[in-house]
């Protein structure tokens, strides 16, 4: 299982449902179920300037599936929570998102770049909601 770290307020809104894609510059082979940790720091305030809830920093809140990388389309903006970006869309990739589950508990723990194999107690956590999200 893999975890990706997102600054707030925009792990906070795929965790609501209201960002169904997360945009990158890069893309991954992984499909299935993501683990959200949520960054220490906040989202710049040029691309961001709603204030971000107050939610835990630094810990594993959740978990969604990712069911597709693409690349991103003008189309997209909308569904990332974002009026523009800093790079070219067409140097970004949109990661789909689906069925977002959150923690009862956050998980205390630090994050990292790109996607990184989170600890075991985020990974047991995860595997419980996604079972039973598919069961439903």
């Amino acid at each position: 299982m893999r975890a990706l770290s997102i600054k707030q307020p925009y792990a906070y809104w795929i965790l609501d449902g209201r960002k169904t894609l997360e945009i990158r510059s890069w893309q991954t082979p992984h499909r299935g179920p993501l683990i959200i940790h949520v960054s220490k720091k906040d989202a710049s305030t040029e691309l961001c300037p709603q204030p971000s809830p107050e939610l835990p920093r630094g810990a594993f809140v959740g978990v969604v599936q990712l069911i597709d990388v693409r690349p991103m389309t003008p189309q997209d903006m909308t569904a990332v929570c974002i009026t523009s970006t800093r790079r070219p869309i067409d140097e970004l990739y949109a990661f789909v998102l689906e069925n977002p589950c959150t923690f009862t508990t956050p998980i205390a723990g630090r994050g990292t770049t790109y996607l990184f194999t989170p600890p075991d107690p985020a990974i047991r956590r995860a595997r419980r909601l996604s079972t039973r999200t598919s069961r439903s």
